[in-house]
């Protein structure tokens, strides 16, 4: 365990989980390359872009830690997704892992109980999105006491992270019968990518509610603990919603402090009306053509049963970037 480049970030709480779940470090370590390559995929085109996230940063987040450079220690729009997101990427990959049968103390989850149609039946081996749900909240959430608007927020902002997951399992099946004809079939339930589930976050994040914290002088424990919209006219946020409550900087300049590096440089559409648009991405001040060649990750395939190898390729191509 302790010869793992992650373990050393471990809290003992962590720790005393990984142990009890042999082979779980594994996928905790996986979830944050999922959580690295769908932030930086999904915000692409905005000036904010997990420019500076590596896989061994990301594990922090999932440590209770610095994830992904220092803004996660702040309370903004951002950070928002990084927990939703993070939170997401560790449900879905230890789901997985348990379904695979390479972590202890887990296995398949449990088929529903409904009664069989006649044309086909549960069977197979369902991702376990129990076990994974619980292991996710006992390695995050379970550290932070909800004491302060900044614990709460996050609590909030994973189990939001969650219940996309668990809202968008889908039913998957396989044909049975003489030659094809599908006479009957098995069904099982199983996790939605978590590419899906990080762009319905994006969506998420693109509508997040800036959050206060609840009646700071009521009596009752659980008034206090409420996450009422800072704008009394918007709807209180749901167990699907992201919350933050910090404002985010424009992110036009470099901020060192962040790791930030700032839009000179940045890939942009150029006429796009949207963020991704040269005008807006790149703060007004003007953009150029220019000819690039870099090396891209191609030829990807799936290894089972948990991960994914990429070929590099060299990509000559022409694009427009922030001056």
């Amino acid at each position: 365990l302790y010869d793992h480049p992650h373990a050393r970030l471990l809290s003992k709480r962590q720790n005393r989980l990984i142990l009890n779940h042999h082979g779980s470090l594994r996928f905790v370590a996986r979830a944050a390359r999922l959580a690295v390559d769908e932030c930086a995929r999904q915000m692409a085109y905005r000036r904010w872009n997990c420019s500076v996230v590596t896989p061994l940063a990301a594990s922090s987040l999932l440590f209770g830690r610095s994830l992904f450079g220092k803004i996660t220690n702040k309370g903004r729009l951002e950070t928002s997704y990084l927990q939703s997101l993070t939170s997401a990427s560790l449900m879905h990959s230890i789901a997985q892992g348990c379904s695979s049968n390479m972590i202890s103390g887990c296995s398949c989850g449990a088929l529903d109980h409904h009664p069989n149609d006649v044309e086909w039946r549960w069977d197979g081996c369902n991702d376990n999105d129990i076990f994974g749900s619980e292991f996710t909240r006992e390695f995050i959430d379970r550290g932070e006491k909800y004491r302060d608007l900044k614990s709460g927020v996050l609590k909030h902002n994973s189990r939001a992270g969650r219940q996309h997951v668990l809202q968008n399992m889908q039913k998957e099946c396989k044909c049975h019968g003489m030659s094809g004809t599908c006479s009957l079939k098995t069904c099982w339930m199983k996790m939605p990518s978590i590419s899906l589930v990080a762009a319905i976050l994006k969506e998420k994040f693109n509508g997040a509610t800036k959050v206060d914290q609840g009646l700071g002088n009521s009596h009752h424990e659980h008034e206090k603990r409420r996450l009422l919209p800072h704008n009394p006219e918007h709807k209180k946020p749901t167990k699907f919603d992201l919350v933050y409550y910090e404002d985010s900087p424009t992110f036009c300049d470099p901020d060192p402090s962040l790791g930030y590096p700032g839009v000179k440089g940045r890939k942009c559409i150029e006429n796009s009306m949207g963020m991704d648009g040269c005008d807006v991405m790149c703060c007004g001040r003007g953009y150029k053509k220019v000819t690039v060649r870099e090396v891209q990750k191609c030829n990807c395939s799936f290894v089972w049963c948990c991960d994914v190898t990429c070929d590099y390729c060299d990509v000559v191509e022409e694009r427009f970037v922030c001056e």
